[in-house]
């Protein structure tokens, strides 16, 4: 449970002269080094709580306005090979790195490179979690990142929007920042939640080829949901019915004619699987995402040559 592996460290714990550099050692040691930029001593309040699973570690900020930098002389004097995927739970911040400033309300993401010089601040009171995600097992998941300046997601539009929810979603389990929800995340769930956010940026990748698997993957999600559709991938992916129409007729195909072919290929696996051949077919279909049975019957006829019922005793018969 988060209660026993959770690190706790507040600015109460430092002496009385000396607060700046009580908290700019602490969180050296529970994060990065950083430096602390006019920071008076009786001025800094903050609390941190850092959570370790495998070789992942995420930290929740509670702070008064402040502004660190990691310039060149840490960079190369503290090597730390992470990427830092943020999100701000509450209040007002920024993020300046290469040639962009990221200004951030609450639900908004960035992303950068512990690896390259950077400046964050809060410019109010602020709530914060950061994710620590090692850079080896980064790149091996989501490729090389490759951005010299910090990347912004706004929580207001677009798949920004869907990535917040998901990533602040899996903060407040983490950190058990509301009482509903359960305490346990395991490093499967924190990099399920970084891919959330990983596919929100694919959309916008000059590959073409990352796009339409990224609108595949989200679509193969939500396979089961009836009312999946173009408009419904536009409005989630923050793209328009026109880019993802080109994007399936790139492989020779329709959206509408892709998705019948997977909840066919979905139903057709399910119905000669041997340990459901209880389930209904009405079940079945309702599954794959077919509106009703009969619809899912002659669909299912027209494609495979063959009934659902006879497809499944074929594939069942001992």
């Amino acid at each position: 449970m988060i209660s026993d592996d959770i690190i706790h460290v507040t600015t109460d714990d430092a002496p009385v002269h000396g607060r700046t550099a009580y908290w700019q050692q602490k969180t050296a040691e529970l994060l990065v080094s950083m430096d602390y930029a006019d920071v008076a001593d009786d001025e800094l309040i903050a609390s941190q709580r850092v959570v370790q699973r495998g070789p992942l570690r995420a930290v929740h900020l509670t702070c008064s306005p402040h502004v660190v930098e990691r310039g060149w002389r840490l960079v190369k004097r503290y090597q730390k090979p992470s990427i830092f995927m943020c999100i701000l739970i509450n209040g007002e911040g920024f993020v300046y790195q290469g040639s962009k400033c990221a200004q951030m309300a609450p639900g908004d993401i960035v992303i950068y490179d512990v690896s390259r010089p950077y400046i964050h601040g809060f410019t109010t009171t602020a709530e914060h979690v950061t994710y620590d995600l090692p850079a080896s097992e980064f790149y091996t998941r989501f490729g090389a990142w490759n951005e010299p300046a910090v990347v912004h997601l706004s929580a207001q539009f677009g798949t920004g929007a869907v990535a917040s929810r998901h990533l602040a979603n899996n903060a407040r389990k983490l950190f058990k920042l509301a009482p509903h929800l359960p305490a346990e995340t395991n490093s499967t769930q924190i990099w399920q939640a970084a891919d959330n956010v990983m596919t929100a940026l694919r959309p916008y990748s000059p590959a073409e080829d990352l796009r339409i698997a990224t609108i595949r993957q989200f679509a193969l999600d939500q396979l089961d949901n009836p009312d999946l559709s173009i408009h419904h991938l536009s409005n989630a992916l923050g793209v328009s019915t026109r880019l993802i129409q080109r994007r399936f007729a790139s492989l020779g195909t329709s959206f509408s004619d892709w998705l019948r072919l997977q909840r066919l290929e979905w139903a057709a696996a399910l119905l000669a699987n041997p340990s459901l051949s209880k389930v209904s077919i009405t079940e079945i279909a309702l599954e794959c995402g077919f509106a009703d049975a009969s619809h899912f019957s002659r669909t299912f006829a027209k494609h495979f040559q063959c009934c659902p019922m006879a497809w499944r005793r074929e594939r069942t018969r001992v």
